[in-house]
């Protein structure tokens, strides 16, 4: 799935009770400070929907260059537009975010 800041990719494991994610961040994004606040960026906005999501995935976020200037709100909804769209939320919890 494809998105402005990032490209997320998700397999459904072996329906384990929770999810396990991991960021790819290229050193063509910048020093390591840059890397860093990026991956803290996506971390913190994925922090947020992890409750709502449905378990047993293995999500990989993979950041695109564009990211380095974001805002963390332009990220949050970013996040939430392409978790939306692959269909990880959990449709239960998901008017718990909407409303």
């Amino acid at each position: 799935m494809h998105g402005q800041y990032f490209t997320v990719y998700y397999k459904k494991s072996n329906n384990k009770p929770y999810n396990r994610l991991g960021f790819t961040v290229s050193t063509k994004l910048g020093k390591a400070v840059v890397r860093n606040r990026v991956r803290r960026l996506l971390y913190e906005s994925f922090r947020l929907y992890e409750e709502n999501l449905k378990t047993g995935y293995y999500i990989v976020i993979s950041a695109k260059h564009k990211i380095v200037g974001a805002d963390f709100h332009s990220v949050d909804h970013e996040v939430f537009r392409a978790l939306k769209k692959a269909d990880l939320f959990d449709n239960e919890k998901i008017d718990s975010i909407t409303d």
